[in-house]
C-alpha cells in the first residue's frame, strides 16, 4: 500500500515537470500501470497539456476507461465524478497494427 502511495506521489509530481518529455513518459507509465488511481492525474494532464501530450492523456483515459469524450475535460470530469466510486478498469485492448496487403483489397 505504501509503495503505491509513493508511486502516485512521484508520478503526480513528475506531471508538473517543466520538460515535456518527462510528462509524456509519466502519461505512458500511467497507461502501462493500469490503475484507477491514474484517472485523476490524467484528467489534470488533459486539462493542462496541449497538442501531443493532451492527445496522449486522452488516449490513455480512453484505454483505461473504455469511454471516449475526446478532449472535453468537462465531460470527462462529470463522468468521473459519477463513476469513480464503483469504477473498474476497462479490459486491456490488444495493440493493433495495420498491415497493408501487398495484393491490395480483396
Amino acid at each position: 500500500q505504501q509503495d503505491e502511495g509513493s508511486l502516485d506521489e512521484l508520478l503526480g509530481n513528475q506531471l508538473r515537470d517543466p520538460r515535456w518529455e518527462v510528462r509524456l513518459a509519466v502519461i505512458r507509465a500511467l497507461a502501462s500501470i493500469r490503475s484507477t488511481r491514474a484517472i485523476e492525474p490524467l484528467l489534470v494532464a488533459l486539462e493542462t497539456e496541449t497538442g501531443r501530450l493532451q492527445d496522449e492523456a486522452e488516449r490513455t483515459l480512453r484505454s483505461l476507461t473504455g469511454k471516449s469524450f475526446n478532449r472535453s475535460v468537462e465531460l470527462w470530469k462529470r463522468w468521473w465524478a459519477e463513476a469513480a466510486p464503483t469504477f473498474t478498469l476497462a479490459a486491456p485492448q490488444p495493440a493493433t497494427t495495420e498491415v497493408e496487403d501487398p495484393d491490395g483489397p480483396r
